[in-house]
């Protein structure tokens, strides 16, 4: 990335240069360098802004959404997610949409807010279905039954980790398999 970084900055490709920055970010959110992530995040969002980049910024605005969710600032994490979700929509992305939706969803669950969370896991549900992504639609079932357990609607729960299940077999992923089992 650091190479990456240097050329773009060489030739002058601003988008690539921003691409790069956010792609850092990952990298050190990855380490739990939070703070080092958030500052790449955001001189990345400057950059995106300047180009007025939608999809770009809510990358982005990604990042720091989920630098606020693993300081546990769940309030933070859901205002950047929500203007990612905003920007995705703009740029008419619906992988993007689905991923805000979904970070949005885990940054209820954490504030314990969970109707909430199961409300937005099923609109990116809904997405990842039409896209037909079956790896990140068996991940958001996991994820509304894991929510339904911790709310102690353990046969709503049962329903959804089942269905998990049967499509993680289907999709031949034991990775997935696996996660439901624990």
């Amino acid at each position: 990335y650091n190479q990456a970084l240097l050329i773009s900055i060489a030739i002058t490709d601003s988008i690539s240069q921003a691409r790069t920055l956010v792609g850092i970010g990952n990298v050190f959110i990855n380490w739990k360098y939070y703070d080092k992530a958030a500052e790449h995040y955001a001189e990345g969002l400057k950059i995106f802004e300047k180009r007025k980049n939608h999809k770009g910024m809510a990358h982005a605005n990604v990042g720091l959404g989920n630098v606020n969710l693993c300081l546990n600032k769940f309030n933070k994490a859901i205002e950047f997610q929500s203007k990612a979700l905003q920007l995705y929509k703009k740029a008419n992305y619906p992988n993007g949409v689905a991923l805000a939706l979904l970070n949005t969803a885990e940054a209820y669950s954490e504030s314990n807010n969970q109707e909430k969370a199961i409300q937005l896991y099923k609109k990116a549900l809904s997405i990842t279905k039409e896209l037909n992504d079956k790896i990140r639609t068996n991940l958001i079932i996991q994820q509304i039954g894991n929510t339904y357990y911790y709310t102690g609607e353990y046969n709503k729960a049962i329903e959804y980790y089942n269905e998990s299940l049967c499509m993680a077999k289907e999709i031949k992923y034991p990775k997935i398999e696996i996660r439901v089992y624990y």
